[in-house]
């Protein structure tokens, strides 16, 4: 799924006063390279994630700009946290895609 399909449906649900939810089950914690999650931006409003991330949860994109929030279980959350900022420390997405264009 392309990120213009998924602006062109927020754009349809916000229309119709419809919040729009992206699920990140399968493709987020980085496994493509091409990011933290495989959607971006800020036409969707909820992003669900689970396996691949060890914990489950949504992220909410707020209405205050470039803020975001976790929630979940407050185990989850904390789990959340701590993988995203372990990754980030280590820029394991930027080894994944590094990783992946020496394998094609």
């Amino acid at each position: 799924m392309s990120q213009n399909l998924i602006n062109e449906l927020g754009g349809i649900a916000h229309e119709s006063g419809a919040a729009l939810i992206v699920d990140e089950t399968n493709t987020g914690c980085g496994a493509t390279g091409n990011g933290f999650w495989a959607y971006s931006g800020k036409a969707h409003d909820y992003t669900t994630f689970g396996k691949r991330m060890q914990a489950t949860g949504y992220l909410s994109n707020s209405a205050e700009g470039s803020s975001i929030r976790v929630g979940g279980s407050e185990f989850d959350v904390a789990l959340f946290s701590q993988i995203k900022k372990e990754m980030d420390g280590a820029n394991l997405i930027e080894l994944v895609a590094r990783v992946g264009k020496s394998m094609h």
